[in-house]
């Protein structure tokens, strides 16, 4: 059931009582084209083609030395979206923007 991005973060929201606006959905690149012919959901975070990754949180100020750091090992790292105060809500930004993932 949670094997999907908004399943993932939705899990965090709850346990940490915070919302988690997603701004960036990185998708293997035809995957959005394919979900809208087929109907996945990938452009509102629920399909399991966005769970390919490790979602993590981290402090606001530490977020860009992160990418950094694991980008510079090879391991493919986006930022994606923030934390708010809240009640353990999930949802994507109404602008949100999709990263087209070479493989």
């Amino acid at each position: 059931m949670c094997a999907r991005l908004s399943g993932h973060a939705g899990i965090m929201a709850k346990r940490s009582s915070v919302d988690i606006e997603i701004h960036t959905l990185p998708v293997i690149e035809g995957a959005t084209q394919l979900s809208k012919i087929f109907g996945f959901g990938l452009e509102q975070g629920e399909s399991a083609e966005t769970s390919g990754g490790l979602l993590i949180s981290v402090a606001k100020e530490k977020r860009r030395s992160l990418v950094k750091s694991l980008t510079q090992k090879g391991i493919p790292a986006y930022e994606i979206g923030e934390t708010k105060y809240g009640t353990g809500r999930v949802y994507l930004k109404k602008d949100y923007e999709t990263i087209n993932i070479r493989e």
